[in-house]
């Protein structure tokens, strides 16, 4: 055996390779760590000198065995894939450190493997992601043993957008958040929407109405849907009892009674409370005109809440006057049918409206 260590011919090497392997796997459970350790170093510096077929066959014995040197496992598995492989996919003795090392630096073949193994980290399958490539991509998804962090769903959820091969996957898996079901549900259907109404005589709010009531019927209220406070409560009370009108609309605004005043435009009209005070908070006149031109208020009506509202946020200066003149003509330019059409878009769901200014921009 010391003749054959010393000699430099490949079929002593050889020969010594097949002496130490048959030795260690023979003797393994004899040994101990050191001596698996000292067996497997000298594995380790052979190897590289026999045929790709023993070291597959090395591999696959190794692939095996939690106790193999650590060492020797990490060496192989950044051989080519043909002797890597059984490591790739089996080995318990590779860290996630080791598997990310070589999901940096091997090639896609290494990535496929890892990403096929029965169980991946977090970090192992974020790794995975980073490398961009859509077949290890899709090879990590379907994978029902890789864990995957909120932060990589919902960034694959975001490119499944562009990159149909992602959606299939994505939905099928058990640790889908129910949010981004839902929110890749609104993206496909907008998708379809669009192009059924570029081809088909369709009604483009009618078809809205059904993708969004099917949205609720599968996956509930959006998140971060509709909280009550005090003020929309009483209102409420006020609207389910008939004795919510302009007129107390205005009281409540004329009052100071902001809150009350909010809530009561916004059951008026048929809208979300929050997006009432955007409306009120905007520069421009054209956002209100819509809300009240859709809740068929008087033209005093919003005249009132206009200039109360300027005040209210101290935009009243020397142009308050021309400001009021161009708000009015917009109001009377403005058909309740056209505000309307815009109210209802107001209340579709966010990720949805977002996907149709998307795909809209996009055409």
């Amino acid at each position: 055996m010391f003749a054959l260590a010393r000699s430099k011919s490949k079929d002593d090497r050889r020969e010594l390779f097949d002496t130490v392997r048959d030795l260690f796997f023979d003797t393994g459970e004899a040994l101990n760590d050191r001596e698996r350790a000292l067996m497997g170093d000298i594995l380790r510096r052979l190897v590289k000198d026999v045929e790709v077929s023993v070291r597959r066959n090395l591999a696959e014995r190794l692939a095996q065995d939690p106790r193999s040197p650590h060492e020797l496992v990490k060496a192989m598995a950044n051989d080519g894939i043909e002797a890597a492989y059984p490591l790739l996919i089996a080995s318990e003795v590779l860290a996630d450190a080791d598997l990310i090392e070589i999901v940096r630096h091997r090639t896609q073949s290494h990535q496929l493997a890892i990403a096929s193994r029965r169980a991946l980290s977090p970090d192992l399958s974020e790794a995975l992601v980073h490398t961009g490539n859509e077949d290890v991509i899709v090879a990590l998804l379907e994978n029902n043993g890789a864990k995957l962090s909120a932060a990589t769903m919902e960034y694959l959820a975001e490119q499944a957008r562009a990159v149909d091969r992602f959606q299939e996957p994505l939905v099928h898996r058990a640790d889908l958040p129910r949010e981004l079901a839902r929110s890749m549900f609104l993206w496909v259907s907008a998708a379809l929407r669009q192009h059924l109404t570029a081809i088909h005589d369709i009604d483009a709010e009618m078809l809205d109405d059904s993708i969004e009531s099917a949205a609720l019927e599968q996956f509930g209220e959006r998140a971060g849907g509709k909280t009550y406070g005090n003020s929309e409560r009483i209102v409420a009370d006020m609207k389910s009892q008939g004795v919510l009108t302009e007129r107390t609309m205005l009281q409540f605004l004329k009052q100071s009674e902001t809150p009350l005043f909010e809530a009561a435009l916004a059951a008026l009209v048929g809208i979300e409370t929050r997006l009432v005070r955007r409306i009120l908070f905007e520069r421009g006149a054209e956002a209100l005109v819509v809300a009240c031109r859709a809740g068929n208020f008087q033209e005093s009506t919003f005249k009132a809440i206009y200039l109360l509202s300027r005040q209210a946020i101290r935009r009243v200066d020397d142009r308050a006057t021309e400001d009021v003149k161009g708000a009015m003509v917009m109001y009377r330019q403005i058909k309740p049918t056209y505000a309307r059409s815009v109210v209802r878009r107001w209340r579709r769901d966010p990720q949805y409206q977002y996907a149709l200014n998307k795909l809209e921009a996009a055409g």
